[in-house]
C-alpha cells in the first residue's frame, strides 16, 4: 500500500519525469548507432515471425536519420514517423505542462470519421508497403543485410 503515501500529483510528475528520462535514453541511444549494422536494433517481431513489414518496420532507423537531419532517409524508413514522433512530443510536453504548472495545452479531440480515415490509411500503408512491385516497393524500408 505504498501508493497511500505518495500523492497523485508526486506520482504523476514521477511518472511523467521518468517518461522524458526514457526519452532521452531512447534519443541517445539511437542518435548514437550505426543504422547499418544488422544486430543494432531490436527486430521486429511481425517482420521475423511473417516476412511482412509492420506499419512501425523502419521506424527506429527513420529516428536516427531524423536526429542527424537527414529527413529523406528517415521517410525513406516510415512515411508516417513524422506524424507519429509529432503527436508522441506534443502529449509528452503537453502532460508535462498539464502536471507540472497546472496549465491545459490546446487538446485536440479528432471526431470519429477523422480517426477511422487514420485507421484504414494506417492499414493501406500496411498493405501495400508488402507489395513486391513498384510503385509499392518504395514504401518499404531499405533491406539491411
Amino acid at each position: 500500500m505504498a501508493g497511500r503515501f505518495i500523492s497523485k500529483s508526486l506520482g504523476e510528475k514521477l511518472a511523467v519525469v521518468l517518461l522524458w528520462v526514457a526519452a532521452v535514453v531512447a534519443t541517445v541511444f539511437v542518435y548514437g548507432i550505426d543504422p547499418y549494422a544488422r544486430h543494432t536494433f531490436l527486430p521486429c517481431l511481425f517482420y521475423e515471425s511473417t516476412g511482412y513489414y509492420c506499419p512501425g518496420c523502419g521506424g527506429t532507423r527513420g529516428v536516427h536519420f531524423l536526429l542527424h537531419f537527414d529527413i529523406l532517409n528517415a521517410l525513406r524508413y516510415n512515411l508516417f514517423l513524422p506524424l507519429t514522433l509529432s503527436v508522441a512530443t506534443y502529449a509528452l510536453v503537453a502532460r508535462t505542462v498539464q502536471v507540472f504548472f497546472g496549465k491545459t495545452l490546446f487538446v485536440w479531440r479528432p471526431d470519429g470519421r477523422l480517426i477511422l480515415a487514420l485507421a484504414i490509411v494506417l492499414v493501406l500503408y500496411w498493405i501495400l508497403r508488402n507489395l513486391p512491385f513498384e510503385p509499392f516497393i518504395y514504401l518499404a524500408p531499405p533491406h539491411i543485410h
